[in-house]
């Protein structure tokens, strides 16, 4: 499952091409482990646009499902920021590119897949989903974000 995720992660990357996309940087509850998955575009239930120092901030309520105003950027930017609470570096959570570098011992933040939905409506929904935890967690947490019915969140 890891290594499907980093695949599609891998080539998100390489289909992105040069493109730059905003920064972004996440703002999760205290202590938080599980999923992250922001839906993009979202009109009337979504979050309204916030930037701190010109990126994008999303702040993650705790179900871990976070709706934007924004649109979706494809596009390379620096790895996304994840912090408890508020921007500060004893609040850093780690971020890791491949799943063999999660630590046991831990907390860190892991993903960054890009899925597409064609909505009821005909809207499409396009989802972006991290995962926060250490090793023993990942697997449980990305099976837990598998279950959640994105459509029926989406405006």
């Amino acid at each position: 499952m890891l290594m499907k995720l980093f695949f599609l992660f891998f080539v998100s990357v390489l289909l992105s091409g040069c493109i730059k996309g905003e920064s972004e940087i996440f703002l999760l509850p205290k202590n938080y482990t599980g999923y992250v998955l922001v839906l993009y575009n979202q009109k009337w239930t979504g979050a309204a646009v916030k930037y701190k120092r010109g990126k994008r901030v999303y702040e993650i309520p705790s179900n871990g499902i976070f709706k934007t105003r924004f649109l979706f950027e494809a596009g390379h930017s620096d790895f996304p920021k994840f912090y408890y609470e508020k921007i500060a570096s004893e609040n850093r959570i780690p971020y890791k590119m491949y799943a063999r570098n999660i630590p046991v011992d831990t907390v860190v933040a892991f993903g960054g897949t890009v899925t597409n939905y064609e909505a009821k409506r005909g809207n499409g929904v396009v989802l972006e989903s991290y995962y926060i935890g250490n090793s023993s967690q990942i697997d449980t947490i990305i099976e837990a974000a598998d279950q959640i019915n994105v459509e029926r969140l989406s405006d």
